[in-house]
């Protein structure tokens, strides 16, 4: 590149995608919006590459200057975020999610944020909605890359320029390709980790090698420019959360970012001219603090109002977001970047060193002490405490189902055998057909896996929303649970399970027809139990937070909402004609008279989250399994003065 100056059209590209993640994470239609962290990698590549190029050309590079400016752009404002985070969330958190951003912070001043959410949370999942810290994973990418990157430059400072774009093109490719691996194999660590996200950092890098674009014509720069920020904009909306990503998805947004800051080096095409708008370019500049701003505020919004904002309430947040962006700005950013604050380089380097380490104090000892329960009057913690109920789960991987060694339940000595299949939702109803089988003299078995339909040759791929299924092992699992039920005689399979997110695939109705066609030639019987009804918020946080603040609240869902969102299952389970299969609705145990489902009766919730039921809400349907067990055994099965004779 022949020059290396100030491009007001970066800082346009820089507004693009800041917007896009901020569209995304308001849930203001660009599914795919997360994409614009792809965009700012690419930036930030070509940037960092092109100060350091030219630094050595002029001979005037120094490692320890790259990291104070690095410093100085990164860590005033991060460390502001960071703190008021804290201060907030000790006002609004329930105990176990001041304990995990505690956590996070911790990580977070050891620049491995990515690698505490890669362990703990996936990206897409609705766990990380009480994450604040959960966007510092893509600092910690660039932080980690910041720390190798110009070690390589200044290593390859001594051959040609052509020798040091071979390198790069082999580290680019090495890293493309295992992202793209990665994606199939190992997604939540792609999505995180730094070596399946070099390659797009490099390739804004690469950039800088090219040779003057001049030669190409203005009609074909302007075109290409055009379709390139237009490719950026489909992107963020034609993407969504199952897309295989980053990966060869992510190449599709990378390259259009890297044409438009290519194409437009030396004239401005009327994509640049339009990226160079002061309006663009005034949010550009904002950018780094507005996207250190918005998650937090809009988590926290969320946490105070037990859920999902509407669009009104979403927008508001991102204007917050953006008013508190302006400051930090104004009064953070720009001084310290400018060297106004802490001129010298001792004074800068103790304040990074001795301000993280205070942050990385206050987060163990919010995990030291469980996030602090005391914070809570006593009703808000009794509340609280059932977020804990019936969260004991059993997730059987086939190895131990082809040993045999399955969890068993009820009466151990009983002749009498049931198996109990399903995901998490089946788990929930433990507590009830474990106490049904005690009190009729049977015996059970446990074959349950989080996030795993319970159908022959049904699954659901394996992906950033879906970590903890077993996606294609689903089939060879699902075949030997049929093969391990038919070997051991047992006389009738519970199936329970999030049917709802299963019935949305086409195939659905396919596997459900042959799962009961199956188990009716071994001449099992089946009870297959509807789902309960889904929340619109995690009810102990929703209780606890009403009670916090001296509030009563009714929560709960109509019969009406419940039968919308359940239509699809329905309609499914009716085209059902089996003689050995019965279906359930225990709706009648946990509702009241009107068919409403309360979120709690008599200061007890029903549930412990969302979506699972808690010990006590169970617990309600202990007779519902009564009958099913009482309907499903047949009568041939009983020996002597069994209880059921």
């Amino acid at each position: 590149m022949n020059d290396f100056k100030y491009r007001p059209d970066i800082d346009g590209l820089r507004a693009i995608a800041v917007g896009l993640v901020l569209l995304f994470h308001a849930n203001l239609e660009f599914a795919g919006g997360y994409i614009g962290v792809d965009v700012f990698f690419v930036i930030s590549g070509f940037l960092i590459t092109g100060l350091i190029l030219k630094r050595q050309s002029e001979g005037r590079f120094r490692l320890t200057d790259f990291w104070v400016r690095r410093i100085r752009r990164i860590l005033p404002a991060s460390i502001l975020v960071t703190a008021v985070t804290l201060v907030t969330a000790a006002f609004l958190f329930m105990p176990d999610d001041y304990e995990n951003l505690g956590e996070s912070v911790i990580f977070q001043q050891l620049m491995v944020s990515n690698i505490y959410f890669w362990q703990s949370f996936g990206y897409f999942t609705s766990s990380v909605e009480q994450q604040p810290l959960l966007h510092t994973w893509s600092l910690a990418v660039e932080e980690q890359f910041y720390l190798i990157y110009p070690l390589i430059l200044v290593g390859l400072g001594r051959f040609s320029r052509k020798t040091q774009w071979r390198v790069l093109l082999v580290l680019f490719f090495s890293s493309l390709v295992g992202s793209e691996w990665m994606v199939h194999t190992h997604p939540n660590a792609a999505f995180y980790l730094l070596p399946a996200r070099a390659w797009e950092l490099i390739f804004g890098g690469l950039i800088c090698y090219l040779p003057s674009p001049r030669g190409l014509g203005q009609s074909l720069l302007n075109k290409v420019s055009l379709v390139s920020l237009l490719t950026i904009i489909v992107c963020g909306m034609a993407y969504g959360v199952d897309t295989p990503f980053p990966g060869l998805f992510a190449a599709l947004p990378c390259i259009a970012t890297g044409a438009i800051i290519y194409l437009n080096q030396n004239e401005l095409t009327p994509t640049g001219i339009f990226l160079s708008s002061k309006y663009l370019v005034r949010v550009g500049l904002l950018s780094y603090s507005l996207y250190l701003w918005h998650w937090p505020v809009l988590v926290c919004l969320r946490y105070r109002f037990d859920g999902e904002l509407s669009t009104f309430a979403a927008l508001l947040a991102l204007g917050l977001s953006g008013f508190l962006a302006y400051l930090s700005w104004r009064y953070v950013e720009t001084p310290f970047r400018k060297g106004i604050y802490l001129t010298s380089k001792r004074n800068l380097f103790a304040a990074a060193a001795c301000i993280p380490a205070i942050l990385l104090i206050c987060g163990m000892m919010i995990e030291e002490r469980d996030g602090f329960p005391e914070r809570l009057p006593p009703q808000a913690q009794h509340y609280f405490e059932y977020r804990n109920s019936n969260r004991a789960t059993v997730s059987v991987v086939p190895e131990k189902l082809y040993r045999g060694d399955i969890p068993e339940f009820g009466d151990l000595d009983s002749p009498i055998k049931i198996l109990v299949s399903g995901d998490s939702h089946a788990m929930s109803l433990m507590p009830a057909i474990e106490s049904a089988c005690v009190d009729l003299g049977i015996k059970g078995y446990r074959t349950t896996h989080s996030s795993s339909p319970p159908l022959l040759d049904f699954y659901l791929p394996y992906s950033h929303k879906r970590r903890f299924g077993l996606a294609e092992r689903s089939l060879e699992y699902n075949r030997a649970i049929l093969a391990f039920a038919i070997e051991n005689e047992i006389s009738l399979v519970i199936m329970s399970a999030y049917w709802d997110a299963y019935a949305r695939k086409d195939d659905f109705k396919v596997g459900l027809e042959k799962t009961m066609q199956a188990f009716e030639d071994a001449g099992i019987a089946v009870a297959l139990i509807e789902d309960v009804a889904f929340q619109r918020t995690d009810i102990p946080v929703a209780l606890a937070h009403a009670a916090w603040q001296g509030k009563e609240v009714n929560l709960g869902v109509t019969a009406e909402a419940h039968a919308r969102k359940t239509k699809s299952t329905r309609e499914a389970f009716s085209q059902l004609n089996f003689d050995n299969v019965r279906i359930y609705d225990p709706a009648p145990y946990l509702t009241d008279e009107t068919g409403f489902w309360p979120a709690q009766v008599d200061g007890v919730p029903n549930y412990r989250d969302r979506h699972h039921l808690s010990l006590e809400g169970s617990m309600k349907l202990t007779e519902l399994m009564r009958k099913a067990l009482l309907d499903g055994i047949p009568r041939t099965a009983l020996i002597g003065d069994h209880p059921l004779q």
